[in-house]
Parts: structure tokens; C-alpha cells; sequence
């Protein structure tokens, strides 16, 4: 049996939010694991790098976490695996859900590449 369009529209509204939250979900903890692990003036650099190399913000991360990595990258070493430690420890309790399990993986799959 086919959905009708309202029906379509209706659940694409509803995974609109849920996307939303996820990104929100994942710039918290990014942003977090920033302060926490690297100090202000590590976030206040990193959200800086993000708008000007790539036009985005941390929320676009859950997307395009090479985005994260490369900025990351400039780090020292030690600075860098903490604040990546952090956020894979944060996030580990939302792997359930499909899109946290692909970032958490992405981020340790393109780490390890650079």
C-alpha cells in the first residue's frame, strides 16, 4: 500500500527535528570536549578555523567530521587524542542511534588517516 503525501510530509517533519537534535547533540559534546580538554582559547580557535576554512560550525561536524580532524590536526599531538578521547567518551551512550555510531567511527577512521 502506498503513503499518502500527507503522511510523507508528515514523517519527513519528524525526522527534521530528530537531525536537528542529533547536531545539536553532536556540537555540545564537540564544544565541550574543546573546553574541557584544551581550554578556551583552543575552542575559541577551532570554532574560528571552522567558519573561516569551511563556512560552518561545530553542528555540521555530525556531518563532515574531516572538517574537525583537519583543524584538530594543528594541535599538538597529546591536545589533539585528548579532545578526540573526549568526544568518542561523551558520545558513547548515544552509539545507539545510527548516525552517532557512523560520526564516532568516521572520527576515529579519518583520525587515524591524518
Amino acid at each position: 500500500m502506498f503513503k499518502s503525501d500527507a503522511q510523507n510530509r508528515s514523517k519527513k517533519k519528524q525526522e527534521l527535528p530528530k537531525n536537528q537534535m542529533k547536531k545539536a547533540l553532536i556540537s555540545f559534546v564537540i564544544e565541550q570536549s574543546l573546553i574541557d580538554e584544551g581550554g578556551i582559547k583552543v575552542f575559541e580557535k577551532t570554532m574560528d578555523l571552522l567558519r573561516k576554512k569551511f563556512g560552518c560550525d561545530t553542528s555540521e561536524c555530525l556531518n563532515h567530521p574531516d572538517y574537525l580532524i583537519q583543524i584538530l590536526n594543528d594541535l599538538p599531538k597529546k591536545a589533539h587524542e585528548k579532545i578526540i578521547l573526549a568526544i568518542e567518551e561523551k558520545l558513547k551512550e548515544f552509539e545507539y542511534q545510527e548516525e552517532i555510531r557512523k560520526f564516532t567511527k568516521n572520527l576515529y577512521r579519518i583520525d587515524k588517516v591524518h
